[in-house]
């Protein structure tokens, strides 16, 4: 019995030991497969063997990341022992590449990332201000375009917007009642410098002054020769006209200005209402009081205003009658004083009214005789002075009368000689001056006139060189100052002259740029200030000028606007009055 179970231990024991055996000599299959399934290679191994990592295969776009057992779909450590037949399949990832824009200063396109053999979609233009678009291309000399769906991304790439500049107009429009040709239409490339035409429209009773970007003239303007920079829009210019001044009249701190059409506007002081615009506001631009003008002279705080059916009209101070009429309250709009007016003279704080017949009145302060009535009476009505006149003119406190016959006569005040009589004394009664006389003007305490031969001659307060005789001596009879002269203006220390070319001189104190000529240092001899000049008018301390093509210009003291540029600044070279 122990015999029999010995034996059976014994053959357990054996077959124990010989089982291990035989597991250990079995063999299992390693298969690996493309990611298709097609068989690759096979390789046969032991049971809880290490297989063998094969190379690593390749597909074109694709990066390989591994073998996955097929039973887990997971990816094999090849340091882990197989236990049973496996098949193993090849892993794989697509490359991605990145596709950049360069949209050459256009706007921004996102880079794209696209699988390897894909082909690039076109989602988005890029714009660029002034540009067209013309498509992209792989190369920057724009050689090879891309179209939509064809190009195959195969690498990184970049491709490269191409532009083409805008092409736009600029045109020049005439306007309603224009006369003449516009410059022709032309096409520019947008950035393009284009050099403005003027063109040789005009309008009657109108100057031509620049063109517009806007029909109504607030647009930007541009004169001939002006260049702009071509922008991305059609550009259309208009033409903007103003109405040429016809005169001007300067005195104390205010000046009026009037225009070719009849309308009469005033720029800088008016406490009294001297500026006729029915306010006491002082103005830096000019403000139209009156229409129909067709003559005006201004005074020290008062104006006179002559209209074209040759009524007198009087606005302003009237503290000493000047205007004509009772009681010495002012006038912020015009008032009508007489008819049959050719000429008016407006001095310190007197009138003088030169008639259609040939008669000259006087009105207003007459403490100096400066009415010429051979009294020093002040008077609140015209007073009957002369007969057989064709000017006159009012300074500060003396008075001048030109004959028809071209006598010069003088009256009022004479402590300076500006009687230009040789003497020194005060006249209440006109006293002859010289012969011959085409143009005269009475200054503050000076006279200029000119003779029917073009000389220049004055008299006077001379402390600031304004008699231009190149000296600082008081005159008390007329001295030549030279030839070749139409017309002048006297101011308060300060002459103008105008010759027979256009070319406007002045003299005289200069503290505040009233010559125009650049400079502050007074001038006691004539210097040229302005060319092309047509009507002059010397005031307190500033001087008007209108030129041959009707634009009116001033310089010197500017406190109260008087210059009519929107400013109070003092200006030493003439600048434009804004004009209509």
């Amino acid at each position: 019995m122990m015999k029999r179970l010995f034996r059976h231990m014994t053959g357990l024991m054996i077959l124990v030991m010989i089982i291990p055996l035989l597991i250990g000599c079995a063999k299992v299959t390693a298969q690996f497969e493309s990611q298709d399934a097609l068989v690759l290679e096979t390789v046969e191994i032991g049971r809880n063997k290490l297989v063998e990592k094969p190379s690593d295969p390749v597909r074109e776009g694709y990066r390989f990341v591994g073998w996955k057992d097929t039973s887990s779909d997971r990816l094999w450590d090849f340091s882990k022992p197989v236990a049973d037949n496996i098949t193993f399949r090849a892993a794989w990832e697509p490359i991605t590449y990145t596709v950049t824009f360069d949209s050459a200063s256009g706007t921004r396109i996102s880079p794209v990332s696209i699988q390897h053999g894909e082909t690039l979609t076109l989602v988005q233009d890029p714009k660029r201000q002034g540009y067209e678009f013309v498509g992209w291309y792989t190369d920057s000399s724009f050689s090879h375009p891309v179209t939509q769906g064809t190009l195959a991304i195969v690498k990184d790439t970049t491709v490269y917007a191409k532009w083409e500049p805008i092409q736009r107009l600029v045109r020049y429009v005439a306007d309603e009642g224009a006369i003449g040709s516009v410059p022709a239409e032309r096409t520019y490339r947008y950035g393009t410098e284009v050099v403005i035409e003027e063109g040789n429209l005009t309008k009657p009773g109108y100057r031509f002054a620049h063109w517009n970007t806007r029909a109504d003239g607030l647009g930007v303007s541009y004169s001939a020769q002006d260049r702009l920079t071509m922008s991305d829009k059609d550009v259309v210019l208009y033409p903007v006209w103003t109405v040429p001044a016809a005169h001007v009249s300067a005195n104390f701190f205010h000046n009026m200005i009037l225009y070719e059409d009849g309308r009469l506007f005033g720029t800088g002081l008016n406490a009294n209402g001297q500026l006729g615009d029915g306010t006491k506001t002082n103005r830096k631009l000019p403000i139209e009081s009156m229409t129909n003008v067709n003559y005006v002279s201004v005074g020290a705080t008062h104006t006179l205003a002559i209209d074209t059916n040759e009524a007198l009209w009087g606005m302003g101070s009237n503290s000493y009658g000047q205007l004509a009429t009772q009681g010495y309250t002012d006038q912020h709009t015009e008032i009508k004083i007489m008819d049959k007016v050719r000429q008016a003279a407006a001095g310190g704080f007197h009138s003088l009214v030169l008639t259609t017949d040939g008669n000259v009145y006087a009105m207003g302060s007459n403490e100096d005789g400066q009415l010429g009535d051979n009294s020093n009476e002040d008077r609140r009505t015209p007073v009957l002075i002369a007969k057989n006149a064709s000017a006159v003119s009012a300074g500060d406190y003396h008075s001048l009368i030109l004959s028809q016959d071209g006598t010069l006569w003088s009256f009022g005040y004479n402590d300076y000689g500006q009687l230009g009589d040789g003497t020194k004394q005060s006249r209440n009664r006109p006293v002859r001056v010289a012969n011959q006389v085409v143009a005269m003007d009475a200054g503050a305490n000076h006279s200029l006139f000119v003779k029917t031969d073009g000389s220049l001659w004055s008299f006077g307060s001379n402390d600031s060189g304004q008699l231009g005789d190149g000296s600082q001596a008081t005159r008390l009879s007329p001295v030549k100052i030279g030839d070749g002269f139409v017309t002048v203006s006297a101011g308060m220390n300060h002459s103008l002259a105008l010759a027979k070319d256009g070319t406007v001189w002045a003299f005289g104190a200069n503290a505040v740029g009233q010559l125009g000529n650049g400079s502050t240092k007074d001038e006691p001899k004539p210097v040229p200030v302005f060319e092309d000049g047509a009507v002059i008018a010397a005031g307190n301390e500033c001087s008007l000028i209108i030129d041959r093509d009707g634009v009116a210009w001033a310089c010197g003291k500017n406190e109260y606007g008087q210059l009519g540029d929107g400013t109070t600044s003092t200006r030493n070279l003439p600048v434009p009055i804004q004009g209509l």
